[in-house]
């Protein structure tokens, strides 16, 4: 984690736990097992936490989404540089080594089934879960900080969608999207 895939040796994992190389090859018989149990680890901890996060929630429509945003998006306490180097190096083990991508595939797709059957509208809870993953690579990749003010703002606008749409603006007469007013249309690009 600290010093990111492109560097990670098995002398140099060795030295940081205090074993011997050979202790470490009984466990990790090469450098890509190593990575595998890295990538394994981290998928089942992220997927782990998502099913405590669903049992906690009470029930009702929207239950799954609003898991997902009271534990992605509750606070920046936990968008820390550590979080960050973190989901860093899982984008360069599964870059690494395309095969990698399938676990995480697995996960997001258990996610994608149950979002399907939360009882929002069609595509609502998935809006949800695709805006949260382009946050999250948004950050990781530098590309948008999370302030409090940011990271309140998009789970607000989420939890709209969480919560089946119902104080979303209405809808036209013929079912287009109203224009935003100009202090919406800001906020967006901002």
């Amino acid at each position: 984690m600290r010093d990111g895939i492109g560097s990670l040796t098995l002398d140099a994992v060795a030295k940081q736990a205090g074993a011997s190389k050979g202790g470490l090859l009984h466990y990790f018989p090469s450098k890509d097992a190593l990575i595998d149990s890295l990538v394994e680890r981290k998928l089942c901890g992220w997927r782990g936490e998502c099913i405590a996060a669903i049992e906690r929630q009470g029930p009702g429509d929207g239950r799954v989404a609003r898991a997902l945003l009271g534990l992605c998006l509750s606070s920046t306490d936990k968008w820390t540089e550590e979080m960050r180097r973190s989901g860093l190096v899982l984008v360069a083990a599964l870059v690494h080594d395309p095969r990698r991508v399938e676990p995480l595939r697995d996960v997001h797709r258990e996610i994608t089934e149950r979002l399907a059957e939360d009882g929002l509208p069609p595509g609502a809870g998935e809006a949800v879960k695709m805006a949260m993953d382009g946050i999250w690579f948004g950050w990781i990749f530098g590309l948008a900080e999370m302030t409090p003010k940011r990271l309140d703002a998009l789970r607000e606008a989420l939890e709209r969608l969480a919560c089946g749409g119902n104080e979303l603006a209405p809808r036209g007469v013929d079912g287009s999207s109203p224009a935003l007013p100009d202090s919406a249309e800001r906020s967006l690009r901002a």
